[in-house]
């Protein structure tokens, strides 16, 4: 079963289920092992006939293969040689800490616990420290070991009065750094002890574990490793040269990130540009055409008024007016001066054929700006 399980890339519980449900027999517990020493074992049995509504067949779907990773690349490698040859240790005892620290070390001493057991101090939070009381020490000594090493490899820790939380810098790029505890839930249990909140009663109260962890906080998402914690086999202490390892591969990550969200805003800019462009278009088209409706509609005002003063001029002969009556000629060539100013095609023409000093592009703006300010 195990053997025919592999061919088909599931296990041979998978595979006897699938017997089960096509009810197809399957040996018995020890039969190999018996048939292998030479004992006697039943005899293979005949397939049963289907129940009514039984399957007929069954899909066997492999898993997917697992993804080949990539080779580390030459920084990494580099790093990982290092520190095998570099490992990092933790001192039991600090007699002078790290300068970056000294602030923090003596701010941890008189700082007061949050509802979960955290000290809470302005240092704290610039480096992102969340430890409880009784892990203060232990997490000074890590940072001092962690900056130490940092330090010596170039990666340039900065905790500033100008940077509002502890980084280092690998490979140009910016890492933010955390220690933190996890903190255990319990359910409350009510004390004597008067409360400052008596109106109100937690559910539960928060206990120290006394299990830190370094985490990257600035990387999110993607399969690069970002925290480093105590378990069952290892102490933070004694991971410390792989967290240097995961630095530059997190730094590198990051620099692939940023790349790419730089390639994304690119794409998004020139997308932008274009609609914004096209829509400039859109608008240049359309005040062309409510140009070219208006001056359409001019020319037609002015052969409407051409032909009605034709029409005048055709009743005035036939009642016999004298064409030289002042008024009369006064009016229509005031009407026909009109209808010209109105019509719009001889200086359309003289637009059209004057020489271009202009692009053939830019011709029509300056066309239409024109026919604008006549109108």
């Amino acid at each position: 079963m195990v053997n025919v399980a592999k061919k088909y890339g599931v296990s041979d519980v998978a595979l006897a289920k699938i017997c089960r449900k096509l009810t197809i027999p399957v040996p018995g517990r020890g039969y190999w092992r018996r048939k292998h020493t030479g004992k006697r074992v039943p005899p293979q049995p005949p397939l049963p006939s289907l129940p009514t509504g039984a399957p007929t067949a069954a899909t066997i779907h492999s898993p997917l293969p697992k993804p080949i990773s990539e080779p580390a690349s030459e920084a990494v490698q580099k790093q990982v040689a290092y520190e095998a040859e570099h490992p990092i240790e933790v001192p039991d005892r600090i007699s002078r800490v790290h300068p970056l620290l000294t602030d923090l070390s003596s701010a941890l001493k008189t700082a007061s616990a949050d509802t979960y057991g955290a000290l809470v101090s302005h240092e704290a939070k610039r480096f992102n420290l969340r430890v409880s009381k009784q892990a203060a020490s232990r997490a000074i000594r890590i940072l001092h070991a962690f900056i130490t090493a940092t330090s010596q490899r170039g990666f340039a820790p900065v905790a500033g009065p100008d940077k509002k939380v502890f980084s280092v810098t690998v490979l140009g790029e910016s890492l933010e750094i955390a220690l933190e505890e996890r903190f255990k839930q319990v359910p409350h249990v009510p004390t004597r002890q008067p409360s400052a909140t008596p109106w109100y009663t937690p559910r539960f109260d928060y206990e120290s574990t006394g299990q830190l962890s370094i985490r990257i906080k600035s990387i999110w998402g993607g399969e690069v490793r970002k925290v480093w914690r105590d378990t069952k086999t290892a102490r933070l202490e004694e991971v410390l040269n792989d967290v240097m390892v995961g630095l530059v591969k997190a730094a590198e990550a990051q620099r692939v990130a940023t790349l790419e969200r730089d390639r994304q805003r690119q794409e998004w800019q020139a997308e932008r540009k274009r609609k914004e462009l096209e829509e400039q278009r859109r608008q240049e088209e359309l005040a062309r055409r409510q140009a070219l409706e208006a001056e359409s509609a001019k020319w037609a005002k002015a052969i409407e008024i051409r032909g009605y003063v034709a029409a005048l001029r055709t009743a005035a002969e036939q009642q016999s007016i004298p064409s030289g009556d002042d008024r009369l000629t006064s009016w229509l060539a005031w009407a026909a001066e009109h209808a010209n100013r109105l019509d719009p095609v001889p200086r359309i023409l003289s637009l059209l054929t004057q020489p271009a000093t202009i692009s053939a592009e830019e011709e029509p703006d300056s066309m239409q700006e024109e026919m604008e300010t006549e109108w």
